[in-house]
Formats: C-alpha cells, sequence, structure tokens
C-alpha cells in the first residue's frame, strides 16, 4: 500500500487569525500612535523640540504597544473596556487639536495624521461596544442578567465622569490654543511688537505705551480670553 500522506498544517495569515476585531484595534492603534509620534518627535510644538517631548511621547507610545501585544490574549470584557477607553483619549486628541484648527484656520502641520487618530477613536468606541455586547455573560435568569447590567453601565458612567472626562479635557486644554488672534479692542492707542526667543519663536502682542515709562506684560494664556487683561486707560 502507498504511504498515507501526512497533512501539513498551512500557517494561517495573522489578521485571519486575529479575527476582525483584533484587526480593526491594531490598525486603530497604529493609526493612533502614528500621531503620537507626529505630534511629540515629527512635528513638536513651535518653541519646543523633540527632546522636549521625551516622555510625553515615549510612554503613550509604549503603552499602546503594550495593549497591541496583550490585547488578542485578553478576555473579552477586558478587551472592550480598553478599546473604548482608548477610544475616547483618541477621539479627544484629534478633535480636541485636527478638527478644532481645521475648523478654525484649515489643516497644517501633525493635523493629517490627527484625523485617522480621530476616526480611530471613534472605530475604538465601536468596537469596544460591540465586543461587550457580544461576549457578554448569558448565564442566569433575565432580571439577574440586567440588574448585572445596569449596575455595570452606572460604575461605567461614573468612572467615565470622574476619570475619562478629565483626562481628555486635560489634553485637549494644554494642546489646542487659540487659533486666530482676536482684533484688538483696548480702548487705548497702541502698537504691535514682537520679540524673537533665543529658540527662535516670535511672540507677538499689542504695546500701550504708558505716561510713566513703565511696561507691564499680560499673559492671558493659550486659550484664554483677553477681555480686561488690559485697561481702557493707559497707565500711569
Amino acid at each position: 500500500m502507498p504511504p498515507t500522506a501526512t497533512a501539513i498544517p498551512q500557517p494561517v495569515p495573522l489578521v485571519k487569525a486575529a479575527g476582525l476585531e483584533t484587526t480593526l484595534t491594531l490598525v486603530a492603534l497604529g493609526l493612533i500612535g502614528l500621531h503620537v509620534l507626529d505630534d511629540n518627535f515629527v512635528q513638536p510644538q513651535p518653541g519646543t523640540s523633540a527632546a522636549d517631548h521625551l516622555v510625553s511621547g515615549l510612554v503613550p507610545l509604549a503603552l499602546l504597544l503594550l495593549v497591541a501585544l496583550a490585547y488578542p490574549r485578553l478576555r473579552g470584557g477586558l478587551r472592550g473596556t480598553l478599546a473604548i477607553v482608548l477610544g475616547v483619549f483618541a477621539t479627544a486628541m484629534g478633535a480636541g487639536e485636527a478638527g478644532y484648527y481645521a475648523l478654525k484656520i484649515g489643516p497644517s502641520g501633525d493635523d493629517y495624521t490627527g484625523f485617522p487618530a480621530l476616526a480611530s477613536g471613534l472605530l475604538l468606541i465601536g468596537v469596544g461596544v460591540a465586543t461587550l455586547w457580544r461576549t457578554r455573560r448569558k448565564e442566569g435568569s433575565a432580571a439577574r442578567r440586567w440588574v448585572r447590567r445596569l449596575m455595570l453601565g452606572v460604575g461605567a458612567f461614573v468612572a467615565a465622569y470622574l476619570v475619562l472626562l478629565p483626562l481628555s479635557l486635560s489634553y485637549v486644554f494644554t494642546h489646542a490654543a487659540r487659533a486666530v488672534v482676536p482684533r484688538a479692542e483696548l480702548g487705548a492707542d497702541y502698537e504691535p511688537v514682537a520679540f524673537e526667543t533665543a529658540d527662535g519663536l516670535s511672540l507677538k502682542g499689542w504695546y500701550v505705551p504708558s505716561r510713566n515709562g513703565a511696561a507691564v506684560i499680560a499673559a492671558p494664556g493659550r486659550a484664554a480670553d483677553r477681555t480686561d487683561l488690559v485697561s481702557h486707560h493707559p497707565a500711569d
């Protein structure tokens, strides 16, 4: 009798083995990581260098890599929760920078990697919700299951309100500056001035001459209003 041929298992493509959920998640994490890399090291904020962003850039990249490596091995509930949490942060990151500047002055710089990060955040939220629903526990009575889901939903809402929302807002407040300088309405004669810093950053403002030659510099911050920062009368 002819020898029986032994079937050799064929390697399964990674995308097929991981499944649609994991594939979408890994792609989204990669696009988010691309924006973090671009924002911190390729096109850092004016007046800063890539060396100034070692912690703010490398730590998120390391966390994204860790999640990407561990994600296929996690249980459904943890996978869904992680996807939603990262999705919320990515959505805030993309909308707070790329979305804001695109609406105000048009996209530029790292906004072009911010849009994919925004889309990835929304995708992760959808993947997370679908994963939580698909892997939900089905044992026990219907009443018990719905009570458990209600408690989990309330807990998730409280955690999002107390943790996710403040962290997302803090990122937006520290990364999005006023896109357009409003027209100067100081109530007094003024002249535009500009200063060049040692690292090549151009600082511009308005100077209201005083009667005694003194000068006060008022800086409203990255996004604050300039109302009432300058008196309607020249300084004495």
